[in-house]
């Protein structure tokens, strides 16, 4: 059976619909399996904000110096309960095991206030997935907009 410019030119346009619809489901497959894979770290950035968060709140704004300070931080049973990628009862342990995932820059000073990267992923780079408004620095820096804006002005 020979092919005629019709048949030729249906073909064609099959093949091209096929390719960008497979181009599209690949796309959503990828994204999708690039979201799962990425989710504990999701999770760690969360909690690493949470607990940076909470140990300024409890110590007058000052910077941790290790992820030993907000480890003992989670002995309070409130600050345990706000951590979301947590499993057991070891809340120590599971403060502990964030440094296998994500970097704090320790020599952070909050009195600058200066809008920099503070958290990493210890992989390098910028995390690739986030839950809305739980990125670690941005979590940082408005806690610190926001303490800025209601502290007494120091100027006479």
């Amino acid at each position: 059976m020979r092919k005629t410019p019709t048949t030729l030119r249906r073909f064609k346009i099959a093949s091209a619909i096929f390719a960008v619809v497979v181009a599209i489901i690949g796309y959503y497959v990828y994204s999708i399996a690039h979201m799962l894979n990425h989710l504990p770290e999701a999770y760690s950035a969360w909690d690493t904000g949470t607990l940076l968060v909470e140990y300024m709140k409890r110590n007058d704004d000052r910077w941790p110096s290790s992820w030993e300070d907000l480890a003992q931080m989670t002995k309070e049973t409130d600050v345990y309960v706000m951590l979301r990628g947590k499993s057991g009862d070891d809340a120590v342990q599971y403060v502990r095991s964030l440094n296998n995932t994500i970097a704090v820059d320790w020599r952070f000073d909050p009195r600058l206030n200066k809008s920099v990267t503070i958290v990493t992923p210890k992989s390098g780079g910028t995390f690739s997935v986030v839950w809305s408004g739980a990125d670690p620095n941005e979590m940082v820096h408005d806690y610190l907009k926001q303490r800025a804006s209601t502290r007494p002005s120091t100027q006479p």
